[in-house]
């Protein structure tokens, strides 16, 4: 009795011995704030008693726990409604796969502590039984697979499909003398006990560490949801065989020892070997987080710093103190304590192109040489939060005037396959179209073009609409461009005939000079400009707004529909034959968006490189993209039909100057196309479904 007694001191001291060969947590950084837990109920007491710990390191931080299961977990994280989700259990393939289509990342996934050996609810480790005249003593995975599993093609790990763990029906171990098992019972059939399946997509911790999560089945399994009711069976039936948790043990059977490999050793189910991880069906407690930024974005930080400061307490002697002191679960063997805390700090990014039944990302990105107008920041913005690395896509950038004369010229270049793709204004479509060189939209970037219609304060009486336009003078930039396609558009529905106003036509250079200097003289009654024109006039307190083109809402109200601006154009033949590096590219830039759509413009600024910042100040920049954030898109990233009719519409009713580009641009056949030719949804529909 004494050496019974001594012995079951030495298991309970084997999880504290353990436990102490792990660093005692040292905080990286001081982090505060909420942190939102969700996840198995199970855990609730251990999960407490870590928090409890990691604040008297950190006292500002809160806690807010949603534990209602581990089915419940991922939903947390998908929905963003969590920040961190314990499991008993690692998540199923169904789940990964729809974590990845609403937040295109997968979660990381640390194991933060063992399962019990005896406890039900806890992640027991599994036990195999045979009836107690049964002479098995030992079986190895492999053996196990045989008899419980089936022929199969390969299995699931994670979502990868792995063909290496295919097995076929010579394999299979049916009667008890192919284990080894001699006497009457050798030739009668195995007649093996189980739980009810998951079901399809989910495979249990019991199918990835026998069956290399394959699915396949031995066909007379005789299922049990009530698993004391099959191991009374068992007791009954000297040629079955069942694996259930140690719990479950009744008279009339008994559990045997595994063996990792048919030449290892066995190994019996005991709290020591479950602690240790030398039985082989002892199971991890998990722990979930999403390595973005919660939008999507993937930086080298690779998850909320909250978070993976709480998982180094978890994961250090401390936090392991903590589970052995709760009395559930087990602590984690040093080596795994140490692989998990190495998993934590890693910086890789994971293989987000890893989809169902496409697991494995190019060997090689598949380059596609963009253009973009001036002032655009999404492709660099791309760049830096790693979206299109994660879309296996390489982006080479091109300037459209060397491969073309002008950039209003993009089309040509386009449809040479000189560049693949151009973010320019949605107008070039149909500029495109009357000229026999078609591209289309496939996605939007700004549904609103930025503009302010302001007229002077000392005639704001006297021109209360469009319609007041007349005999004005009205500065709105070149004659070719879109501020005075709009302003004309504006005095010709309020029913002005053309030329009843004197356009005050500028270039580019010197432009917000000469309309200062025309506002202060007395020269210019209307003015039309974009940021950062319009604050600057704005600032001399002597005009007023007349229309607001500034976003979605008020372009809608002045204009009657949205106005597509900034948009991704492809030329037909590209998308026809690219499709994969067309969807690639818009769902890197779906993401960003999404990331601009949730961020300041200060925010934004500090993720571009800072290469970006070779022709204007972070300052500036900084300015310039606040005053325009109203303009992007939010949320809806799709071409709205009554927009690119509108825009389609007004711009083949304009009239041009007569200036090559304004010739160029007014001339050409407009017959042969419709809004609808010029774009196409299909793959940001795509996109935004599997981002939403």
């Amino acid at each position: 009795m004494k050496i019974f007694w001594l012995l079951m001191g030495l298991l309970t001291l084997l999880p504290r011995m353990t436990r102490a060969e792990l660093p005692a947590y040292e905080p990286v950084r001081r982090v505060d704030g909420v942190i939102r837990i969700c996840g198995n109920d199970q855990m609730a007491t251990l999960i407490q008693r870590w928090q409890a710990g990691f604040r008297t390191f950190h006292p500002e931080v809160r806690f807010e726990n949603s534990l209602q299961g581990s089915a419940t977990a991922l939903y947390g994280l998908d929905l963003r409604k969590a920040d961190l989700a314990f499991l008993g259990r690692p998540i199923f393939p169904y789940e990964r796969y729809g974590t990845y289509e609403r937040s295109w990342v997968f979660p990381v996934e640390i194991e933060v502590a063992t399962g019990s050996a005896t406890l039900l609810r806890k992640s027991p480790a599994f036990a195999v039984f045979v009836h107690r005249d049964n002479p098995l003593s030992r079986l190895s995975l492999r053996q196990l697979d045989g008899v419980l599993g089936a022929e199969r093609g390969g299995g699931w790990n994670a979502l990868s499909w792995d063909t290496s763990v295919a097995r076929t029906e010579r394999e299979n171990l049916r009667t008890w003398r192919q284990l080894g098992v001699t006497g009457e019972l050798a030739d009668q059939p195995i007649r093996p006990y189980g739980p009810a399946n998951l079901g399809a997509g989910a495979i249990s911790y019991f199918q990835a560490r026998v069956f290399g999560g394959g699915a396949m089945w031995n066909p007379a399994l005789r299922e049990y949801q009530d698993r004391a009711a099959m191991i009374a069976d068992l007791a009954r039936d000297p040629a079955g065989l069942a694996y259930a948790p140690l719990a479950f043990a009744a008279p009339g059977v008994k559990s045997i020892a595994l063996a990792e490999s048919d030449h290892g050793p066995g190994v019996p189910l005991t709290p020591a070997t479950v602690a240790d991880r030398s039985y082989p069906l002892a199971r991890p407690v998990y722990a979930y987080y999403m390595p973005d930024d919660g939008h999507g974005a993937l930086g080298p930080e690779r998850g909320d710093p909250r978070v993976k400061e709480f998982l180094r307490y978890v994961l250090s002697a401390d936090g392991q103190r903590e589970v052995t002191r709760d009395g559930a679960y087990l602590p984690l063997p040093e080596s795994v304590g140490r692989a998990q805390r190495g998993k934590l700090e890693s910086r890789e990014i994971p293989p987000e192109r890893a989809v169902l039944g496409d697991a494995t990302p190019a060997v090689a990105p598949v380059r596609i040489r963009l253009a973009a107008d001036e002032g655009v920041f999404l492709p660099a913005l791309a760049e830096a939060l790693g979206h299109f690395r994660a879309e296996g896509i390489e982006v080479v950038p091109v300037k459209v005037e060397s491969v073309a004369r002008e950039d209003y010229l993009l089309q040509a270049p386009l449809h040479a396959g000189q560049i693949d793709a151009c973010i320019h204004w949605f107008q070039h479509a149909v500029f495109g179209a009357r000229h026999g060189l078609p591209v289309k939209a496939v996605m939007l970037f700004n549904d609103a073009p930025g503009m302010t219609v302001l007229v002077a304060n000392r005639v704001k009486d006297r021109i209360r609409s469009a319609a007041d336009f007349a005999g004005r003078n009205v500065a709105q930039g070149a004659g070719y461009g879109t501020k005075s396609v709009l302003t004309g558009y504006l005095a010709a529905r309020a029913g002005l005939p053309a030329g009843s106003y004197t356009p005050v036509l500028m270039g580019t250079a010197g432009r917000q000079e000469a309309v200062l200097n025309g506002l202060r003289t007395g020269t210019v009654d209307v003015m039309t400009f974009q940021e950062p024109i319009t604050a600057v006039l704005r600032g001399t307190g002597l005009v007023s707004t007349l229309y607001d083109l500034g976003d979605r809402a008020a372009t809608t109200a002045v204009l009657g529909a949205p106005f597509p601006a900034q948009s991704l154009l492809m030329a037909p033949g590209y998308i026809a034959a690219q499709p994969d590096a067309v969807q690639r590219l818009v769902n890197a830039f779906v993401r960003t968006m999404r990331f601009v759509n949730t961020h300041s413009a200060a925010a934004i600024v500090e993720k571009l490189p800072a290469a970006y910042f070779t022709a204007e100040t972070r300052e500036a920049v900084t300015r310039q993209i606040d005053a325009t954030l109203a303009t992007y898109a939010r949320g809806d990233y799709a071409m709205p039909p009554d927009g690119a009719k509108l825009a389609t519409d007004i711009l083949l009713g304009a009239r041009f100057d007569d200036s090559e580009e304004g010739r160029w641009r007014g001339e050409g056949e407009r017959a042969g196309f419709t809004a609808t030719d010029l774009y196409t949804n299909d793959f940001v529909l795509r996109a935004m479904l599997a981002n939403h």
